[in-house]
Formats: C-alpha cells, sequence, structure tokens
C-alpha cells in the first residue's frame, strides 16, 4: 500500500559519502578559529603560551577531530551497505569509501598540483593551507620550500575511510575490539590467579 521512497531507503551514493568525508575540512576551519582563540587568549587567564604554539595546538586538535570524523562516518556507511547488501538491496562495493575519499580529495589535490606550477600573479598556498588544516603546523613550516609536502595530507583521508568502511561493513568498530580485547585479557589474567 504505501510505496517507501528511495531517500528513506539508507542508500549512500559515492557522492553523497565524498561530501560526508569533505564536510571535516569545512569544519576544520571552525574548529582551527576556535582552538587558535582559545589558545591565544589563554594569556588572559595568566597563563603564559610560547608563539610557537598555536599552530602545534590546532594542527593536533583538527587532526584528531579529521581523523575521528572521516572513521565515523565510513564506518557508519560500511555498516548501513552491509545491511543493504545483506537484504539485496544493494551490490558489494568494497572500494566505495576509497572512490568516496579520492572523490572528496579533489580540491586538494588540483591545489597542491597548482602549487607545483608557480604563477606570477596568484598564490594558491593560502587555499591549500585551509583545506590541510589537519596537517598545518607542517605546511607552515615547510610548505615554503617543500610544496609536494601538500600531496601528504591527501593521504590520510583515503587512507582512514577504506579502512573504516571495511569494518564497518564487518560489523567491526574498533573501540568496541579494544575495549573487549581488554575485558577479556583481564579475565584471563584473573582465572589463571585463581587457579
Amino acid at each position: 500500500m504505501f510505496k517507501r521512497r528511495v531517500e528513506d531507503s539508507g542508500k549512500c551514493p559515492v557522492w553523497r559519502f565524498a561530501f560526508r568525508i569533505f564536510y571535516a575540512h569545512i569544519a576544520n576551519v571552525l574548529i582551527m578559529l576556535v582552538a587558535a582563540m582559545l589558545v591565544e587568549n589563554l594569556g588572559l587567564l595568566h597563563i603564559q603560551v610560547s608563539d610557537g604554539v598555536t599552530p602545534v595546538v590546532v594542527t593536533i586538535v583538527c587532526f584528531l577531530f579529521y581523523v575521528v570524523y572521516i572513521y565515523v562516518q565510513s564506518w557508519r556507511v560500511g555498516q548501513r551497505d552491509q545491511n543493504l547488501i545483506l537484504y539485496k538491496r544493494e551490490t558489494k562495493q568494497p572500494l566505495k569509501g576509497l572512490y568516496a575519499a579520492l572523490l572528496s580529495q579533489l580540491p586538494g589535490i588540483i591545489l597542491a598540483i597548482a602549487l607545483q606550477f608557480p604563477s606570477a600573479g596568484f598564490s594558491y598556498v593560502r587555499y591549500a593551507r585551509y583545506f590541510n588544516l589537519h596537517f598545518n603546523w607542517f605546511l607552515l613550516n615547510y610548505g615554503e620550500t617543500h610544496t609536494w609536502l601538500y600531496f601528504v595530507p591527501l593521504v590520510i583521508a583515503p587512507i582512514v575511510a577504506s579502512l573504516a568502511y571495511g569494518l564497518g561493513s564487518r560489523g567491526t568498530f574498533l573501540a568496541d575490539k579494544l575495549v573487549y580485547r581488554a575485558a577479556d585479557e583481564q579475565d584471563q589474567t584473573n582465572e589463571g590467579k585463581n587457579e
């Protein structure tokens, strides 16, 4: 009687998955602003911070958010796709995480290639740094002389998304494995002491 709409079926096409990964770059700009303001204003609390601390803190906070956000989003898509595959609503796509991550990195790839060919009138460095805030400290210190460094942060998303999508499609959450493994090891050591 009621036909289910395609949008509600839980399918996540590669382009939508890629935009979810790309969203981490947009959110990192906001996180960078908040982290930088917090670190810079620590002087108001009479906490002295050296000048080089802000880029390091921003890089660490943005990197952690970037990796965790991509992992969680990719794992959820993998788990949802596994359910759709189980009920034969979708075919198996083991490289979907890799394709989505590469698609999300296209602006960074274009910027990194443009930086290899310096132009006289326009500098792409500012935009490449905003795109790669999770690698900001390295780019601030070494990016001027080593433009190939702008390719390095582009590898992080495909690695994390592929790993997380694969684990999600198997129903394996990394945090659960670590917690349960630690509990199992503790139980085994307690059993050894009781005998």
